[in-house]
């Protein structure tokens, strides 16, 4: 299962996050039952609303009134406990100055790699190559993930 955290910022949600969610739907290769979408933070029911139109899975809203105004302390936290519930395989994020922020805590806590902006994915058989600007953008690296 794929798990997008989509990112809203006052109850409206960032447009990247779309893009993201088309992203986990290519890796999942049209089985929308293979992608779930969450948003966290306070009152963004209506952000859920707004996702459940996508074609995935499930749509989990994550509301907590101490995440109304952003930390990274509980963002890690809050997507740490949902990342441990769900068990995903893979996990994305847009890329945002706020995921950056924090994402790489949520890797480290789960041991995993992170990979950062990302401008492009492909999947051959079943690796996932994802492409990112190098040296300020001079040339894109592709980077195949194992979980060795």
């Amino acid at each position: 299962m794929i798990l997008v955290i989509a990112e809203q910022r006052e109850g409206v949600l960032n447009n990247a996050s779309w893009e993201v969610v088309a992203a986990a739907q290519e890796v999942a290769q049209g089985n929308e039952d293979l992608v779930k979408v969450a948003v966290v933070g306070s009152n963004v029911g209506l952000v859920g609303e707004d996702l459940a139109s996508a074609s995935v899975a499930e749509v989990l809203v994550v509301d907590d009134p101490s995440l109304e105004r952003y930390t990274a302390d509980g963002f890690v936290d809050a997507v740490t406990q949902l990342i441990d519930a769900e068990s995903p395989e893979l996990v994305f994020f847009s890329h945002s100055y706020q995921t950056r922020d924090f994402a790489p805590r949520v890797a480290t806590r789960h041991h995993r790699c992170l990979v950062t902006d990302c401008v492009g994915l492909k999947v051959d058989q079943d690796t996932i190559v994802l492409s990112r600007p190098m040296f300020q953008g001079k040339f894109l690296a592709d980077i195949a993930m194992s979980n060795s």
